[in-house]
């Protein structure tokens, strides 16, 4: 399998203290949770380069251990950052890997989660998620179906590890969707895909409207789906479908087969993000052991 770079996410909210405090002073056995996440991602051996984007005052301590960009703390800045870089240095449809800040995945996890994926690589989007039965922390959670017969089952994750293709992207749209998803993504977290309104969605979904109008036919398929998903009636094949259709530009997207890719995985680490002091506790123990 062709090794792929992996850009570390490292920014946080001015008005997050407990974030700022993760990052700066949080420690698993004297290593600092950014530290080990580095050293561990070396150790798997599983990416071609490892790509730092965070505040500045982490260049002097992770400038020799890993490529530093100084980032910014809005996330749609940070991801124009990511999005040029890949188009410089590795061309145009290079592949890359994305992950944030606050998992604590060991050197196994990585290499047992790359032999995973490596059969899905085609794909333009790819996302991992994990049954909430087997994850050791409190996320918020959704219900999907692996298939049409299946009973819902909660799930967590999506966002703190991901593969994506950048330039066969809708850069532009993504752009937009981080600066207007933030309410949405801080309530999801807390508590999951149930905690939405519906007429939360729907604002979003207009406001998404008038600055991208040739985007209509999806959208309106996007809010047909979330009522889907309220009445836990949605399969997995039908949340890929529309991701690939809204996400991958239409000259990628492939013919009767969708370009983007969720993973059921059985590797908790990658869904367990570090959002409070408890989760720290927790995950600090286990590590420990």
């Amino acid at each position: 399998m062709k090794k792929l770079p992996i850009f570390i996410l490292a920014s946080y909210d001015s008005d997050d203290e407990f974030a700022k405090k993760r990052l700066f002073e949080l420690k698993i056995d004297n290593e600092l949770i950014l530290e080990y996440l580095i050293r561990q991602i070396r150790e798997s051996q599983s990416f071609s380069e490892i790509y730092l984007v965070g505040p500045k005052k982490l260049r002097a301590k992770f400038s020799k251990k890993c490529f530093f960009i100084k980032g910014k703390k809005s996330l749609e800045k940070n991801f124009k950052i990511i999005y040029s870089i890949t188009n410089r240095d590795y061309g145009k449809n290079a592949q890359i890997a994305v992950i944030s800040s606050d998992i604590m995945p060991s050197a196994n996890d990585f290499q047992k989660l790359l032999s995973v994926l490596a059969p899905f690589l085609d794909n333009d989007l790819i996302l991992i998620c994990a049954e909430t039965k087997n994850i050791r922390v409190k996320k918020g959670e959704f219900f999907l179906k692996k298939d049409r017969e299946a009973t819902p089952v909660p799930y967590a994750g999506g966002g703190d590890f991901f593969i994506i293709r950048p330039s066969h992207l809708r850069e532009k749209l993504i752009y937009f969707l981080t600066k207007i998803l933030r309410p949405i993504r801080k309530i999801v977290r807390k508590r999951g895909l149930k905690g939405l309104k519906i007429f939360l969605i729907f604002i979003k979904l207009i406001q998404t409207l008038i600055r991208f109008p040739w985007l209509k036919k999806e959208l309106i398929l996007f809010f047909k789906t979330f009522r889907k998903y309220q009445k836990e009636n949605l399969i997995f094949k039908e949340v890929e479908e529309i991701y690939s259709k809204i996400f991958v530009k239409e000259k990628y997207q492939k013919p009767h087969k969708s370009s983007c890719h969720i993973e059921i995985i059985n590797i908790p680490s990658f869904i367990e993000d570090i959002d409070t002091p408890e989760d720290f506790e927790i995950l600090k123990k286990l590590k420990e052991k």
